[in-house]
């Protein structure tokens, strides 16, 4: 998994993709909140975080994990 840059910002993408053809990929950014590529594998390993600390939405700030939605192909706000 590599950090890569596209018309849309910063996200992390297959490290072979140009060879591959891989176009899965995972946001830099989540509600302002840089994420870590450790915290990116424990999401792909486990399809969860432990709770991450400084999400921003609006006015507020709250802590969270994130999960792994294999439905959807999505990362979502846990409990």
């Amino acid at each position: 998994m590599v950090l890569r840059k596209g018309k849309h910002g910063e996200f992390y993408g297959c490290s072979n993709y140009k060879d591959s053809g891989c176009t899965f990929n995972l946001p830099f950014k989540v509600l302002n909140k840089k994420l870590s590529k450790k915290q990116l594998m424990e999401l792909l390993k486990n399809e969860k975080t432990d709770i991450i600390k400084g999400f921003k939405w609006k006015d507020k700030t709250f802590n969270a994990p994130l999960v792994w939605n294999r439905e959807d192909q999505k990362v979502q706000f846990g409990k």
